[in-house]
């Protein structure tokens, strides 16, 4: 009798294994589908809107810091949309404009690998895909939605070097694509946890942002300072 429950439990720790690694796969499987789509065709253009939650830790209490996103690409161009700074730049230029402080940055612009921040991005985080291990493959319901819910381990050495214990996505597994993204911190960080939700995922973009160039962005035709930044102090750091 002991050994048919050895044999069931082995079975059983078999088949959950088997499981994990199929969504690990699974994972990679999807972020190698979301780098190739960013590698965005001539004419093609696509848009992000996403939300950045974060949990920071301030003394006794949690704050919770809130930054929503649009982000808008092309071959050779991309613009960055958010609360806390407006950034539009091509391969000639890029123009950074900073509300709080009323600031305007102007730099030489980047290459074309350099403008595709998305690709390096899913090129680090298969990096670290390879560095964790499934501790959990369910479906779960988030506001009346059905989501695949994936959650990595990350190794010791990863965790270590970057404070991060658990990685949490949630996919919808329909469109096949992420819903959001989840980061639980050890107790040295200064977070507590990062939530990246993805609402608007668009490859069909018909890339209207760009119909206005990064510096009329701030310039008008005579290359004076737009009226709404005025009173914003400008450094041109292409000289």
């Amino acid at each position: 009798m002991k050994f048919i429950a050895y044999l069931l439990l082995c079975s059983c720790c078999l088949n959950l294994r088997a499981q994990n690694n199929n969504c690990k796969a699974s994972l990679m499987e999807l972020y190698d589908q979301f780098a190739l789509k960013n590698r965005l065709a001539k004419q093609q253009y696509m848009h992000l809107n996403y939300t950045l939650v974060q949990y920071v830790k301030d003394n006794s209490s949690n704050k919770t810091v809130t930054e929503k996103t649009d982000f808008y690409a092309g071959e050779n161009i991309s613009y960055i949309k958010s609360n806390s700074a407006n950034i539009y730049q091509n391969s000639e230029v890029a123009v950074t404009i900073v509300p709080e402080s009323k600031t305007i940055f102007i730099f030489k612009g980047k290459s074309k690998e350099s403008l595709n921040k998305i690709e390096n991005f899913m090129a680090t985080q298969d990096s670290i895909l390879n560095h964790c291990q499934v501790t959990n493959c369910k479906q779960v319901s988030i506001q009346g939605k059905s989501y695949q819910e994936i959650v990595l381990k990350p190794s010791a050495k990863l965790s270590q070097r970057s404070h991060v214990t658990k990685i949490t996505y949630h996919i919808n597994s329909a469109k096949q694509e992420f819903y959001e993204i989840i980061l639980d911190y050890d107790t040295q960080s200064l977070l507590k946890q990062t939530i990246v939700r993805f609402n608007v995922v668009d490859y069909a973009y018909k890339g209207d942002i760009f119909k206005t160039p990064p510096l009329r962005m701030v310039f008008d035709a005579n290359n004076r300072l737009l009226p709404a930044y005025k009173s914003y102090e400008l450094t041109d750091y292409r000289k």
